[in-house]
Protein backbone atom coordinates (compact mmCIF):
# COMPACT_ATOMS: atom_id res chain seq x y z
CA UNK A 1 0.00 0.00 0.00
CA UNK A 2 2.61 2.22 0.76
CA UNK A 3 4.55 1.76 -2.66
CA UNK A 4 1.56 2.60 -4.23
CA UNK A 5 1.06 5.71 -2.76
CA UNK A 6 4.85 6.60 -3.28
CA UNK A 7 4.16 5.64 -7.04
CA UNK A 8 0.57 7.99 -6.76
CA UNK A 9 2.57 10.83 -5.66
CA UNK A 10 5.42 10.72 -8.36
CA UNK A 11 2.87 10.24 -11.21
CA UNK A 12 1.13 13.33 -9.79
CA UNK A 13 4.71 15.24 -9.73
CA UNK A 14 5.28 14.47 -13.51
CA UNK A 15 2.27 15.92 -14.30
CA UNK A 16 1.83 18.88 -12.34
CA UNK A 17 5.25 20.05 -13.21
CA UNK A 18 5.04 19.36 -17.12
CA UNK A 19 1.87 21.91 -16.82
CA UNK A 20 3.33 24.23 -15.14
CA UNK A 21 6.57 24.40 -17.18
CA UNK A 22 4.09 25.52 -20.15
CA UNK A 23 3.56 28.83 -20.59
CA UNK A 24 1.48 31.37 -23.30
CA UNK A 25 3.85 32.61 -25.59
CA UNK A 26 2.98 35.66 -28.01
CA UNK A 27 4.23 35.86 -31.82
CA UNK A 28 6.14 39.08 -31.62
CA UNK A 29 7.80 38.79 -34.92
CA UNK A 30 8.94 42.52 -34.98
CA UNK A 31 10.74 41.60 -31.42
CA UNK A 32 8.90 44.91 -29.69
CA UNK A 33 8.60 43.15 -26.43
CA UNK A 34 4.92 43.66 -26.83
CA UNK A 35 4.07 46.89 -28.14
CA UNK A 36 3.19 45.45 -31.62
CA UNK A 37 2.12 41.67 -31.69
CA UNK A 38 2.00 39.43 -34.80
CA UNK A 39 3.61 39.35 -38.15
CA UNK A 40 5.29 37.96 -40.87
CA UNK A 41 8.80 36.40 -39.38
CA UNK A 42 10.47 32.83 -38.97
CA UNK A 43 10.08 30.74 -36.06
CA UNK A 44 13.40 29.08 -34.86
CA UNK A 45 14.86 28.07 -32.08
CA UNK A 46 17.30 31.33 -32.15
CA UNK A 47 15.46 34.13 -32.37
CA UNK A 48 14.00 36.04 -29.20
CA UNK A 49 10.57 36.59 -31.33
CA UNK A 50 8.06 35.09 -28.70
CA UNK A 51 6.55 37.91 -25.67
CA UNK A 52 5.82 35.91 -22.36
CA UNK A 53 4.17 38.76 -20.79
CA UNK A 54 7.70 40.35 -19.48
CA UNK A 55 9.80 40.09 -22.46
CA UNK A 56 10.87 38.55 -26.08
CA UNK A 57 12.55 35.35 -25.38
CA UNK A 58 13.52 32.24 -27.66
CA UNK A 59 11.14 29.65 -28.25
CA UNK A 60 12.43 26.39 -26.51
CA UNK A 61 10.82 22.90 -27.96
CA UNK A 62 11.40 21.45 -24.75
CA UNK A 63 8.81 23.93 -22.66
CA UNK A 64 5.88 22.56 -24.25
CA UNK A 65 4.92 25.86 -24.67
CA UNK A 66 1.15 27.07 -26.19
CA UNK A 67 1.98 29.79 -28.90
CA UNK A 68 -0.48 32.28 -29.14
CA UNK A 69 -0.86 34.39 -32.98
CA UNK A 70 -2.50 37.57 -32.34
CA UNK A 71 -2.28 40.96 -33.44
CA UNK A 72 -1.56 41.81 -37.61
CA UNK A 73 -1.78 38.00 -39.37
CA UNK A 74 1.12 37.33 -41.98
CA UNK A 75 3.25 34.15 -42.77
CA UNK A 76 4.79 32.37 -40.42
CA UNK A 77 7.81 29.98 -41.45
CA UNK A 78 9.07 27.59 -39.83
CA UNK A 79 12.83 27.25 -40.51
CA UNK A 80 13.46 24.69 -38.02
CA UNK A 81 11.61 21.97 -36.60
CA UNK A 82 9.15 23.47 -33.95
CA UNK A 83 7.21 21.52 -31.31
CA UNK A 84 4.30 23.70 -29.17
CA UNK A 85 1.85 22.37 -27.11
CA UNK A 86 -1.03 23.98 -28.59
CA UNK A 87 -0.75 26.93 -31.29
CA UNK A 88 -4.32 29.68 -31.05
CA UNK A 89 -5.06 32.33 -33.48
CA UNK A 90 -6.71 34.93 -31.71
CA UNK A 91 -6.21 37.72 -34.40
CA UNK A 92 -9.25 39.88 -35.40
CA UNK A 93 -8.95 40.18 -38.89
CA UNK A 94 -6.71 38.13 -41.54
CA UNK A 95 -5.70 34.56 -41.50
CA UNK A 96 -2.17 33.86 -40.33
CA UNK A 97 -0.61 30.77 -43.06
CA UNK A 98 2.37 28.40 -40.86
CA UNK A 99 4.56 27.52 -43.13
CA UNK A 100 8.15 25.55 -43.52
CA UNK A 101 11.21 26.80 -44.87
CA UNK A 102 10.41 24.92 -48.89
CA UNK A 103 7.39 26.87 -48.39
CA UNK A 104 5.34 23.31 -48.90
Amino acid sequence: MKTLRVITYIVLLVFVSSILSAAPLYWDASATGGASLGGAGNWDNNSALWFNGIADIVWTNANNDDAIFSGTAATVMLTQNISARNLYFTNATGNYLITNATGA
